[in-house]
């Protein structure tokens, strides 16, 4: 796929999940959004098994363009969302496996759709490629932190908030010492992408 076509199906798969990106941030309470994210991942599954198909779907035409992959793409974006809103809903912030795999979903299959789109292929991953994704998605949330603690999403392992005695506690201000804890995270997050991209 080329060119005129590749852009096409780029803007359709952008829009599908600039759809459900905007569908989570909307007024809907976690609760709601996790139904809407489980609805939308059986959606998924059932393409993928095929009891369902849809001529008129941006996600049939993907399918039959890009084979199982570009959906189980999809999928593995879709489960950064369930991630962030748990964090949304309990108040707890995610383990550092929840926050690789959420920050992964945000940067790196968003990358590998891209690349299947343009070259027809998935290009395989590497430590160095996983670690600057890791980085971009965290250096995001740095860049997004009074929003997104606004909308009580945490998005630092749980582990190395222990590390510096920081506690969330569900409606009240920002512990102290945050603020110190954000300026070490950042200058750690722009030393990884300067590191992880030569």
């Amino acid at each position: 796929v080329r060119g005129q076509e590749a852009s096409q199906n780029f803007a359709a798969a952008d829009a599908y999940l600039r759809w459900i990106d905007d569908t989570v941030d909307s007024d809907l309470n976690p609760v709601k959004t996790s139904e809407f994210l489980v609805n939308e991942k059986k959606r998924i599954e059932d393409l993928k098994s095929g009891r369902t198909i849809d001529d008129n779907e941006v996600l049939g035409y993907l399918k039959r363009a890009y084979g199982i992959e570009i959906l189980d793409l999809f999928e593995k974006i879709i489960e950064g969302f369930e991630i962030d809103n748990n964090v949304i809903y309990t108040g707890i912030p995610p383990s550092s496996l929840e926050l690789k795999k959420r920050n992964l979903s945000q940067t790196l299959y968003g990358f590998k759709l891209l690349t299947l789109i343009r070259y027809g292929k998935l290009f395989d991953s590497s430590e160095q490629l996983d670690a600057l994704m890791y980085n971009w998605a965290r250096y995001d949330a740095l860049r997004d932190l009074d929003e997104d603690l606004e909308a009580g999403l945490i998005l630092f392992s749980k582990e190395e908030l222990d590390e510096y005695g920081i506690i969330f506690i569900p409606g009240e201000k920002v512990p102290k010492g945050f603020d110190d804890f954000a300026r070490i995270k950042k200058r750690e997050t722009i030393d990884g992408l300067v590191r992880y991209s030569k």
